[in-house]
């Protein structure tokens, strides 16, 4: 309760709420979609945003929860949402994996215009610090000589990529590990390779509660474009030859009918409040990055990735879009 007061005491702090321009967009308070609680990860963010967002809009920003599944009811809801820029939804990477795991989603990247990245969590490709895998390499190596002799959890949900990270690493890699059991959370799944349960896992780097020597793990790879500071050591999956980028990523969002110069007005805003230095304090207190990409890049990481999802879930027999032959 006490981490929930300050965020939301920090959320209606003085930064001061300017007048609206005369005849300007907007001249009313707009509404911000969330499609995961407020003590996610994303609603962390939203709640950390949102002060720095109305300073820039001049204008209050209320949320509307519409939580559900993999993040499908939110962005649903925010694809349908009338499309004046008054209404603006909080996408993630769920986004682009809901659409092919459940005939609920309806919203696709095509539904939306993208304002712009907000934050991104890499995933780490990880180990026991006493393990003898010493690279990736390694652990394809030991995989492709005896599929299934290594084990790794598998886990339910894929909105945090952490699992679709792993499962497109090993499609591309070629490998088969063994999934000893499914782990509802990161926390356990981690607790049950500190003990040696597990060979390898994968998770965000958001759920690494202390550095990884404290651990006793080690980071094989991480799927960042380029190494982490926090993880120097760790090279790319990219760097070692597999084409995985996959983060679970935060951005902004309208309807795709929203008209281009509002569309243009509210980038501005979001461009303007990830520059300020308060903000990124703010995100680093709570253990976030600022990392933001512009509303023409995020759309192109967005169907990238759901491309490359299709493709994933095709090929392990997941894809609901798919007909399957009776």
């Amino acid at each position: 309760m006490q981490r929930r007061s300050v965020l939301l005491g920090l959320c209606s702090a003085g930064l001061g709420m300017r007048q609206p321009r005369a005849g300007g967009f907007p001249d009313h308070s707009l509404t911000l979609i969330l499609p995961f609680g407020q003590a996610t990860h994303v609603g962390m963010t939203a709640l950390l945003l949102r002060p720095y967002l109305e300073a820039a809009l001049h204008q209050r920003i209320q949320f509307d929860l519409h939580s559900g599944g993999d993040g499908e009811s939110g962005h649903n809801v925010g694809a349908a949402a009338t499309a004046d820029g008054y209404t603006m939804t909080i996408v993630s990477s769920s986004l682009v994996l809901a659409y092919w795991r459940t005939t609920a989603s309806v919203a696709t990247p095509d539904s939306f215009r993208f304002l712009g990245q907000i934050t991104e969590v890499p995933n780490v490709l990880l180990v026991r610090a006493d393990s003898p895998l010493a690279t990736a390499q390694d652990l394809v190596v030991a995989l492709r000589a005896r599929p299934a002799s290594l084990a790794t959890g598998g886990q339910p949900s894929w909105w945090p990529t952490s699992a679709f990270t792993r499962a497109l690493f090993c499609q591309l890699a070629g490998i088969q590990p063994r999934i000893d059991q499914s782990y509802y959370s990161t926390s356990e799944l981690l607790f049950d390779l500190e003990r040696g349960q597990l060979d390898f896992a994968v998770a965000g780097t958001n759920d690494l509660r202390a550095p990884l020597p404290l651990l006793g793990l080690r980071a094989l790879a991480v799927s960042s474009a380029t190494r982490l500071p926090a993880l120097p050591e760790a090279p790319t999956f990219r760097e070692q030859g597999w084409d995985v980028t996959t983060q679970w990523w935060h951005g902004l969002a309208v309807p795709k009918a929203t008209p281009a110069a509002i569309t243009a007005r509210l980038a501005g805003a979001l461009s303007a409040a990830l520059a300020s230095p308060d903000l990124r304090s703010d995100f680093a207190r709570y253990g976030l990055t600022v990392d933001p990409l512009d509303g023409t890049s995020l759309t192109q990481r967005v169907a990238d990735e759901f491309q490359a999802a299709s493709e994933l879930f095709t090929a392990l027999g997941l894809n609901r879009r798919v007909h399957k032959p009776t």
